[in-house]
């Protein structure tokens, strides 16, 4: 968000959830081509889905890994990783420079978008085509492809350009069995299982969106429900 005098604040992190932060980075697949809005309003159960289509031609998933590329302004801005995990004992972190990252693999660096594009396996000239048609949207503040906000684009333009794998994460499920309103789950038949049942976001009312804090809700309403009618179908209520 602007700052003071409308200036730009320091980007400390790209996950601070800014509709106007510049996210410097554009995603492409193994061909080099762009697929995705790189910056989605809400990433935790969809961000992956761009990078799960199948080619029957190639029987190959050709968006995974996929490549995230910036150029040196954008490398300069901050951190392109924010590790999290569960493990007490993990010490993951990431340099503010990026400059621990690059030394250790996991990102690499070309001084031509030609160079980078035979490490990643693409051809040198569709990648320069996606670049200079991103570089274009950039500077008419408008991603015809895909949507992606004006505020949040950059160009990719100098060089060093820095880029990396990407695999897919899924931070949150979705989806599972079928179960009615008491929480019974279904055979494919629309019948009941006997003695059956499910809660929370396993056979989720919202299907396969994640509903912010809605699976708590789940948890809660479709527990007590299940808890309720396993009870009172065992006679104990």
């Amino acid at each position: 968000m602007p700052g003071a005098g409308g200036a730009e604040p320091e980007v400390q992190s790209f996950f601070a959830g800014y509709a106007d932060a510049k996210m410097p980075w554009i995603i492409v697949d193994r061909f080099g081509r762009r697929f995705m809005n790189e910056y989605p309003p809400y990433l935790q159960d969809t961000g992956h889905r761009g990078m799960a289509t199948f080619d029957p031609d190639t029987q190959s998933y050709p968006r995974i890994p996929s490549w995230l590329i910036v150029d040196a302004d954008g490398l300069a801005r901050g951190p392109l990783g924010f590790p999290t995990y569960n493990d007490p004992s993990q010490t993951l972190g990431w340099s503010d420079d990026n400059r621990a990252e690059i030394a250790a693999g996991f990102l690499s660096q070309a001084d031509r978008l030609e160079d980078l594009a035979q490490a990643i396996g693409a051809e040198p000239g569709v990648l320069a085509e996606t670049v200079s048609r991103w570089n274009a949207f950039c500077a008419a503040g408008r991603d015809v492809d895909h949507g992606r906000l004006g505020a949040t684009m950059m160009p990719i333009a100098k060089p060093p350009f820095t880029y990396g794998q990407l695999w897919p994460l899924c931070a949150n499920t979705q989806g599972g069995p079928v179960h009615d309103e008491a929480q019974r789950v279904l055979t494919p038949y629309g019948e009941p299982i006997e003695g059956l049942y499910a809660a929370g976001e396993l056979g989720s009312v919202f299907g396969h969106l994640y509903i912010s804090g809605g699976n708590l809700a789940e948890c809660f309403i479709g527990g007590k429900r299940a808890g309720e009618e396993a009870a009172r179908k065992s006679g104990a209520a």
